[in-house]
This record gives C-alpha cells, sequence and structure tokens, in this order.
C-alpha cells in the first residue's frame, strides 16, 4: 500500500467517523444549546485534544493493551460510564432545582450559572478519553498503517 492510498484510506474512516453523531457530538451540541458558540468550541477543542492524546497512545501501543487486557478494557468502560453518570445526575440536579415539575420556564436548557470555557473544554476531552469506542478505532485502523518493522534509521515504514 502506497503512502498516498494508506493516507486517503484513513482520512476516509476517519472522516465518515466523525460525521457520524456520537457522545462527543451529543457534548458539542449541547455546549451550543445550553451556552453558545464559544462554548461549543472550546468543547470540540477538548474533544479533539482526546482525540490527539488516543491517536499518541495508538502510536506507543498503549491502546493495544486495552484490547489485550480485558480488565483494563473494563475497567475504562466503567469509569466512562461513571463520568456520563454524574453528568446525567448533574444535569437532573438542575433541571430539579430550576423549576417545577411540569416545567415551567427554567428547564435543563438554561444555563447553569458561570459556565467557564475551560469547563467546557475539560467536558470535551474527559468524554473523549473515556469513551473506549475511540480507543478500539484507533487499534483497529492506525496498525493496518504501519509495519512492524522499522527501517534500519528508525522510521516507520508503511505496508506494501
Amino acid at each position: 500500500m502506497s503512502l498516498t492510498t494508506a493516507v486517503l484510506s484513513f482520512a476516509l474512516v476517519a472522516g465518515l467517523l466523525t460525521i457520524v453523531p456520537g457522545l462527543d457530538t451529543a457534548q458539542v451540541l449541547r455546549a451550543a444549546v445550553v451556552h453558545g458558540k464559544k462554548y461549543a468550541f472550546a468543547t470540540a477543542l477538548g474533544v479533539d485534544a482526546g482525540l490527539l492524546v488516543w491517536g499518541a497512545g495508538a502510536a506507543v501501543g498503549v491502546s493495544s493493551l486495552l484490547i489485550a487486557s480485558a480488565s483494563a478494557y473494563t475497567a475504562l468502560r466503567l469509569a466512562g460510564a461513571g463520568y456520563m453518570i454524574w453528568l446525567g445526575l448533574k444535569l437532573a440536579v438542575a433541571a430539579a432545582r430550576g423549576g417545577s415539575a411540569l416545567g415551567t420556564a427554567r428547564t435543563v436548557a438554561c444555563k447553569p450559572a458561570a459556565p467557564t470555557l475551560w469547563r467546557s473544554w475539560r467536558r470535551g476531552l474527559l468524554t473523549n478519553l473515556l469513551n473506549p469506542k475511540i480507543g478500539a478505532f484507533y487499534v483497529a485502523v492506525l496498525p493496518q498503517l504501519l509495519s512492524a518493522n522499522r527501517n534500519g534509521d528508525g522510521r516507520v515504514s508503511l505496508r506494501r
């Protein structure tokens, strides 16, 4: 496989997975609706930072550990589930404090007090890092592009 073919193949798969809505997309949309454009952008940057961490981890073999170790994968899944439950409980508590059971003008979509761009970025980062499907994607796709053998000069060669 040539370098051009490998890069184009990866770009196609990554592009398709990027436009398919998922948890990261939901976080960015929530930030846009609840807080506005700049908070959605900060959340998206956090998601992108998480993707960079996953990519670097896959490049050094960390995400392969998740495939080889059932307990590591389970720990990551439980941490991600716990984080999502915590976010859901925060939203439920905010909704309960903000209006009556019948739903007054204050609902979950009302802006919480003092959101920050840092919190939005961190939420995007954590949502991405605690999503084991992202790690599985990097484990499944990146090794297909890299050869197990290195050249004599230390560079990784692409499979042919």
